[in-house]
């Protein structure tokens, strides 16, 4: 009897253990992004997302991005990108009127544009249980 009960309690701690540290096989939404410039905290807002279960579709991603006031931030400046559950993958890309430009990420690590401006940045990220894209409006302010 304490042997099926010790047997079931340690099946139960595996399956525990096994669940929390694969939650990203689990997701039904992307994870959260959070970006970080020294002490502000800018919220990157969640566009489509595909996952093995089905697919979670949104408006263009600037269409998004535009129902919210941008963050004011400073020219040239690191931002850290913060996912509450870190992709396999992921690319960041910077959008404009004019333009888009895949942008270097270094340890997590971006630079806001270097020019005065409006500039969206998007995020494709990468799960093992799907992909899910971001998209955060920065406005560029001169120092």
């Amino acid at each position: 009897m304490k042997k099926r009960l010790l047997i079931s309690v340690g099946v139960l701690l595996f399956l525990g253990i096994i669940y929390i540290t694969s939650r990203s096989f689990f997701l039904t939404e992307p994870p959260d992004l959070i970006g970080r410039l020294d002490e502000q905290e800018l919220l990157f807002h969640k566009g489509s997302y595909v996952s093995t279960s089905g697919i979670a579709d949104a408006p263009e991603l600037t269409e998004i991005a535009n129902q919210y006031e941008g963050y004011e931030v400073a020219p040239s400046t690191d931002m850290i990108l913060s996912f509450s559950i870190q992709p396999s993958e992921y690319s960041v890309a910077q959008v404009t009127d004019m333009e888009r430009s895949t942008l270097p990420v270094k340890d997590n690590t971006i630079r806001t544009p270097s020019e005065p401006g409006t500039y969206f940045i998007v995020v494709y990220g990468e799960w093992p249980a799907g992909t899910g894209t971001y998209v955060v409006k920065l406005e560029v302010i001169p120092k």
